[in-house]
């Protein structure tokens, strides 16, 4: 089987090659399915990730969770730890840890019933996930483990079968622009 590295490569350049309209097209779909899920439409507060590199876009889901009224916290990294500040417009972001955008102030928040939309580079059919390798994911939801979990991908990031370890944690279920995954 390959390597951990050698899949996240693979993966982030099957990604890097979806040009921008597509990418665009195929983070409408995601949200759509996002937005029927019960855990969506349960959840008090939402988790979710600001997008950089050619990531499943975010924008509309965030934008969306502001719309029906949601709590909504993006992360903040310090340390090799994460922890999610809540946010209420793009103007409570500042440049952050890797260039990506995160809250300029603000404590983290008690994440109670929340729902976490999750990135990763790469997914198998089991939910098996690779990150980008700081392990900020793990950590995160090792300490909250009642968080509901919906990571989002392109289905071309998603392998048949990909190593897995321990510690890594596994999302509740998978959302791709061609369908819904749940953990079995």
């Amino acid at each position: 089987m390959a390597t951990k590295q050698h899949i996240r490569k693979e993966a982030l350049a099957r990604r890097a090659g979806i040009s921008k309209e597509e990418a665009a097209e195929k983070s409408r779909a995601i949200t759509d399915r996002i937005l029927a899920l019960p855990a969506y439409r349960n959840a008090e507060c939402i988790l979710l990730y600001i997008d950089v590199k050619g990531e499943v876009r975010t924008r509309d889901l965030l934008e969306r969770a502001w719309k029906d009224g949601r709590r909504t916290a993006v992360p903040r990294c310090r340390d090799k730890r994460m922890d999610f500040v809540e946010i209420t417009g793009y103007s409570d972001l500042k440049p952050g840890s890797f260039g990506i955008p995160e809250p300029a102030s603000g404590d983290p928040i008690d994440p109670g019933n929340a729902l976490m939309i999750m990135p990763g580079a790469a997914f198998d059919r089991n939910l098996s996930r690779i990150g980008y390798g700081g392990g900020y994911y793990d950590r995160y939801l090792c300490e909250n483990p009642d968080v509901q979990t919906v990571a989002v991908s392109y289905a071309c990031q998603v392998f048949d079968s990909i190593p897995s370890e321990e510690h890594d944690v596994r999302p509740r279920i998978l959302v791709t622009e061609n369908e819904i995954l749940y953990r079995r």
